[in-house]
């Protein structure tokens, strides 16, 4: 099954063991595929990667990566009801 990312995604990176933010998503020009991810670390149990610095995972390693919830107490008005309708539609 081939993953599906997007930009803000908040991901879990079990081979490196961080969390971040998908800030990029970088595609290989011929074939149109996610290459790899540009992610900004949130959350490290990793001593060499530091909270905030950016790394980037390879197509490769995307079996290692798995998708997190999104808090939605941070979205604003339009935003909740914008999530609600696209949730009710399911």
């Amino acid at each position: 099954m081939e993953r599906k990312f997007t930009q803000e995604d908040n991901i879990k990176y079990s081979l490196k063991e961080y969390e971040g933010e998908v800030k990029l998503l970088h595609y290989n020009k011929k074939t149109r595929e996610v290459e790899y991810l540009e992610v900004v670390v949130t959350k490290s149990n990793n001593p060499k990667i530091l909270e905030n610095s950016t790394q980037w995972i390879s197509h490769k390693n995307f079996e290692y990566v798995e998708l997190l919830p999104y808090d939605t107490c941070n979205l604003n008005h339009r935003d909740y009801k914008e999530l609600d309708k696209l949730m009710n539609l399911c």
